[in-house]
């Protein structure tokens, strides 16, 4: 076992299945990398009725949105023969109970990750907005799946999707292209 805080580089010419993830309580982007490319994006379901006039009370909505995705996150890793999982690091910031409810979906996903052994990461969004673009400040949803759509013209057919997915996309590409994992 390589200790928690030590990288380790996957073997490129080794098969990568990536399950990437853009973390939110409500809205959660997912995508499946295959070797770089994006095969899957796809939204999981994170809290169904939650709005902010609809707001249950924070631990009956955190126990909502784990007994939720955990069923989602097993499918998604058991379907897809999944070898790597990365997400995006929460940002510090947000509203109380919506960061702590966009860590507990990033929490899941490491518990679940731990106990199938997968290669992992987390990339804040500054790293991979600046891997991806070549800079952080003001960065929009729209610019990164432009980008997507000009690097992987095959994502087309996903652009009835929200933005979410795509930014799964982009952290799942960037992990893959970086290649550091724990």
């Amino acid at each position: 076992l390589v200790p928690p805080n030590i990288f380790v580089f996957s073997i490129m010419n080794k098969r990568q299945t990536i399950f990437s993830l853009d973390p939110g309580s409500v809205n959660i982007g997912g995508a499946i990398i295959s070797n770089g490319e994006p095969k899957e994006l796809f939204t999981v379901r994170g809290i169904p009725s939650r709005t902010k006039e609809n707001k249950g009370s924070f631990n009956d909505d955190m126990d909502i949105l784990i007994k939720t995705v955990i069923p989602e996150f097993e499918y998604i890793i058991s379907q897809n023969k999944v070898t790597h999982v990365v997400w995006e690091t929460p940002p510090g910031f947000g509203g109380m109970n919506q960061r702590e409810l966009v860590q507990a979906v990033c929490t899941t996903l490491k518990v679940i990750t731990f106990q199938k052994g997968l290669y992992y990461n987390s990339l804040t969004p500054n790293y991979w907005q600046s891997q991806l673009l070549g800079r952080t400040k003001s960065i929009s949803k729209k610019e990164v799946r432009a980008e997507l759509l000009i690097r992987h013209p095959n994502l087309e057919k996903f652009i009835g999707l929200p933005p979410d997915p795509f930014d799964a996309a982009a952290i799942g590409i960037v992990a893959y292209e970086v290649n550091r994992w724990k």
